[in-house]
């Protein structure tokens, strides 16, 4: 006897339903347990601390897991510039960040706080060694973990830090920024390094650079290096 079309369609619906409750149950069975997470690019973060800002647990359904809400939780992190997060079947995360890093410091409130080359607060600084301090004319408060500074004198500092060639960098210990015309440098051994405008700033570091590496070789002693006039820097 052949059967009805409703028969047949009934045989067909009931089959569908069948598989898809076989996938589900398959997919949420102890096979697909979160056991582990590869975590790589992180020189902040362990498992355990990117088990707690995504609300995860051992044991827990990989498929249960919300990817853009963990890496929206992880983006928020102060220190975090990009996330990507995938599953590894059939029991992990891979968790890739590519981290901010600190390339000056600023107080705010009697607390040092770091800042990235983006000028976002990245957290308390308890050893600033190897990070200038930035001085402005006026004092700043009320800053946090995450905030984003806007300011066009801090902009400009955290932007000549980031530049600054390591040579450089590590005898740097304070970006002056009067106004973003006004920008001093001074170094650990006192030498006042005026750069003046942000303008052909490349350049300006280049030949200070260049010129430190000079005095080094002939053994002087600078108080003053001014490249605020490229094309004529003065020494003393």
């Amino acid at each position: 006897m052949r059967r009805s079309g409703a028969e047949r369609g009934f045989s067909v619906a009931l089959g569908l339903f069948a598989l898809t409750l076989a996938l589900y149950l398959f997919l949420q069975s102890p096979f697909f347990r979160l056991e582990e997470i590869e975590l790589s690019g992180s020189q902040y973060f362990s498992e355990a601390e990117i088990m707690a800002v995504g609300g995860l647990r051992h044991g827990q359904n990989l498929f249960d897991i919300d990817l853009r809400d963990l890496t929206a939780r992880l983006l928020a992190e102060p220190v975090v510039k990009d996330a990507l997060v995938r599953r590894r079947l059939p029991s992990g995360l891979a968790v890739v960040l590519t981290e901010r890093q600190p390339v000056a410091a600023v107080v705010a409130d009697g607390v040092l706080w770091s800042l990235d080359a983006e000028a976002r607060v990245l957290g308390e600084v308890t050893n600033p060694l190897g990070l200038a301090v930035i001085r402005l004319p006026e004092p700043l408060s009320g800053l946090f973990p995450g905030t984003f500074l806007y300011d066009p004198l801090i902009r400009a500092a955290t932007g000549i830090a980031a530049d600054m060639p390591e040579m450089l960098a590590l005898r740097v210990v304070e970006i002056r920024a009067t106004t973003v015309g006004d920008i001093d440098l001074v170094t650990r051994d006192a030498i006042m390094i005026k750069l003046g405008a942000w303008r052909e700033m490349d350049e300006k570091i280049k030949i200070v650079v260049s010129l430190l590496q000079q005095a080094s070789t002939r053994g002087a002693q600078l108080s003053v290096v001014d490249v605020r006039h490229p094309d004529k820097p003065v020494v003393r």
